[in-house]
């Protein structure tokens, strides 16, 4: 048996304004409501806050993201990272002039799909059957009733572990069943 190292030493957070948390059960955050205890939990405020954490952890710790914990099984041993949860801070949707949806990581799927519906935007509504957030149904290319993620998708903005905010185009990434990858280029 090996043992897993504890992230023990507490991240150095200033003008960090989110929620951070020691040793969160991760049974709060899943619909299973099972799983052991995430040795750090962060809640970010907005977009912002979350680069400002990122920007500042030390590099050798794993960081984990979980929106709505939709179908995720945490172990009984728990995660030796930090979670960050997206759900409420990162919950931002609006409609834009060019006639595009922007919607950040922690919006609810099923959400996505009522606020295209009700703005008149069609192609979105097999959203409404995915269980999750719409961080988790891009990075799997999360599908239904014949429609995926990805088919909607003409860019995204990613954080690295930096922290620092990048557009990438849809072109740059590769995707297929169930599956999304960066291609050659990045």
């Amino acid at each position: 048996m090996t043992a897993v190292k504890r992230a023990s030493a507490a991240p150095d957070v200033r003008g960090v304004r989110g929620e951070l948390r020691r040793d969160e059960p991760m049974a709060r955050h899943t619909t299973w409501r099972a799983g052991g205890v995430a040795d750090w939990f962060f809640r970010p405020r907005d977009r912002d806050d979350l680069c400002r954490f990122l920007a500042q952890l030390p590099a050798a710790l794993e960081v984990l993201f979980v929106g709505l914990g939709s179908n995720l099984l945490v172990r009984d041993g728990g995660l030796r990272a930090v979670v960050v949860h997206t759900h409420k801070g990162l919950s931002g949707m609006r409609a834009t002039d060019a006639g595009e949806v922007h919607a950040e990581a922690g919006v609810p799927c099923a959400r996505v799909a009522r606020f295209c519906n009700r703005g008149g935007f069609v192609g979105a509504e097999f959203l409404a059957g995915i269980p999750g957030s719409l961080g988790g149904a891009l990075a799997m290319n999360a599908g239904a009733f014949g429609g995926e993620t990805w088919d909607l998708v003409g860019g995204v903005e990613v954080v690295d572990a930096r922290g620092v905010v990048e557009s990438v185009e849809r072109a740059r990434f590769a995707t297929g069943y169930r599956s999304v990858g960066l291609g050659r280029d990045r």
